[in-house]
């Protein structure tokens, strides 16, 4: 190994971040001592096979090598109930290509994708939304887009009347407040209820739209 060759364990650095800023759980399978090609620039990581980080590219930009690894990802999947129905999850948009910091997004980028879990805080369901934003940092495709990918871009700003909507499987409450704080889609603020006084925090899910953290 030469002085500028970097090896397994500094290519797991480099995907330990990646995966924590793309909300993905996998590890590389790799050796901390195998040897790899210098590089100049940060690496860059996308699954082989779209939405699938089972096998991913290593891309180093700088000396213009890429390198196929294999991971730990498992795909989420759902399975069918008794009845022969697909069991419902909801779907949210992903990113369907790789993009770079400062790229326009436009609807050749982006897709749908079911959620992998249950949670829907943060993530987009409307590809319409994003269209426009620019990108804050590198994406890879089959990334679910979040907030902080997207260069800020305020849903919600102090002082404006906002459309405070709580609902379960069984009901919708929709009432008014007033935001204390300024937010965009996935942001935590505090609003003020603008017939009780009460204030308490909320998630902002739309342009002046906003849901309790919990259903009223």
């Amino acid at each position: 190994m030469s002085a500028n060759d970097i090896n397994g364990a500094e290519i797991k650095k480099q995907i330990k971040q990646f995966t924590t800023l793309k909300d993905l759980d996998f590890d590389i399978l790799v050796s901390d001592n195998r040897t790899f090609f210098p590089c100049s620039t940060p690496l860059r990581f996308s699954p082989k096979f779209e939405a699938d980080w089972a096998t991913i590219n290593v891309n180093c930009e700088g000396e213009n090598w890429t390198s196929t690894l294999r991971t730990n990802y498992k795909k989420n999947t759902f399975f069918e109930n008794d009845n022969n129905q697909i069991n419902s999850a909801p779907k949210a948009v992903i990113f369907s290509k790789n993009l770079v910091r400062g790229e326009i997004i436009t609807r050749e980028h982006l897709r749908y994708s079911l959620l992998p879990n249950a949670s829907s805080a943060g993530h987009f369901f409307e590809i319409d939304e994003i269209l426009g934003r620019k990108a804050k940092v590198n994406l890879s495709s089959g990334t679910f887009v979040k907030p902080r990918h997207l260069e800020i871009s305020l849903d919600v700003e102090k002082g404006d009347n906002l459309l405070l909507v709580a609902e379960n499987t069984h009901i919708q409450i929709i009432t008014s407040a007033i935001a204390l704080e300024s937010g965009q889609r996935g942001d935590m603020i505090r609003v003020k209820n603008d017939r009780s006084g009460k204030v308490f925090k909320v998630i902002v899910i739309g342009e002046k739209k906003v849901s309790p953290l919990t259903n009223m």
